[in-house]
């Protein structure tokens, strides 16, 4: 099953490094998906107003009013596939100097990072 296993990582980044953060993560994707993953997304959390008497996720992770919410979700078809993938990536020699620009502009210890199983 095609992205039955995801690798997420929810972080925040100041508005005016969006534009250059978007750029490392663009070419990151690109990287993993020659890697082998299913996919690479990235999204930014839409500007609306909570629902259904839910919190607002950017208030949940600590969002100041000058940042931006992202998400990126690596896909796998399972735990194997993700592990294979991860150990290509980390292996290339183009992700050392995307993850030095990355941590530039965002500070990584305040990155949620998480692997998902598909339960349903």
């Amino acid at each position: 099953m095609e992205g039955a296993y995801l690798v997420t990582n929810l972080f925040r980044v100041p508005a005016e490094k969006e534009a250059a953060l978007l750029r490392v993560l663009g070419e990151a994707a690109v990287v993993v998906n020659e890697c082998g993953a299913a996919a690479c997304e990235v999204f930014a959390l839409a500007d609306v107003p909570a629902k259904y008497g839910c919190r607002d996720l950017g208030e949940a992770f600590g969002a100041g009013a000058d940042e931006r919410v992202y998400l990126e979700i690596m896909r796998f078809r399972d735990r194997a596939h993700c592990d294979k993938v991860m150990a290509r990536l980390d292996a290339d020699p183009r992700i050392s100097p995307l993850y030095e620009r990355l941590t530039a502009l965002i500070d990584i210890a305040t990155v949620a990072r998480g692997e998902l199983e598909r339960r349903i």
